[in-house]
């Protein structure tokens, strides 16, 4: 949750004490934010977008029960919300964060921590995570060429079926475009 708040969210001089951490809060106008974070004196609403719209005055809602804090839209890539979600709210109290960088980061330094990599079960759930997050935001990269080259060079069949793709890739590059 610490290294959350500084290093995803960016707040400094984060009061733990008593601090609670909730999903689907419920909001006086019947909504529900994905995520809220508070303490005695702040109240961070995260709203997280991944494939779906915005609603209308969604974020505006979201900011009036904000207390010393912004609202944070989280998206798998950096991503603008509605005119229609933030309402007469003013754009400069929103604050755009990704899955893309800022939750991979996030994680990666989670995994860094000694109490993260030596307790197995948290370990493999941030690894899957991560992993998830970087298919979903293609960023397999490494990971993704090394497991295609291990198919390719299994026999030779596969090795001959790699080649034949690659041989009508161009043209089928082309029949796309047309």
């Amino acid at each position: 949750l610490k290294l959350f708040i500084e290093h995803v969210l960016g707040i400094d001089n984060f009061n733990y004490n008593g601090v609670r951490v909730f999903r689907e809060y419920l909001t006086s106008q019947n909504r529900r934010i994905d995520l809220v974070i508070e303490n005695s004196t702040i109240t961070i609403p995260i709203e997280v977008k991944i494939y779906a719209d915005d609603q209308v005055n969604q974020l505006n809602d979201y900011f009036k029960m904000a207390r010393g804090a912004n609202v944070f839209y989280l998206t798998l890539f950096e991503r603008e919300p509605d005119k229609k979600s933030i309402g007469t709210m003013n754009t400069n109290k929103i604050t755009n964060i990704t899955f893309e960088k800022d939750i991979v980061k996030w994680i990666d330094r989670c995994l860094q921590l000694r109490e993260t990599i030596t307790i197995a079960p948290i370990r493999e759930v941030l690894l899957q995570f991560r992993m998830m997050i970087r298919t979903l935001t293609n960023q397999m990269g490494d990971e993704k060429e090394v497991e295609v080259k291990e198919l390719i060079s299994k026999n030779s069949e596969s090795f001959k079926s790699a080649v034949a793709i690659e041989q009508s890739l161009k043209q089928c590059k082309i029949d796309l475009m047309y």
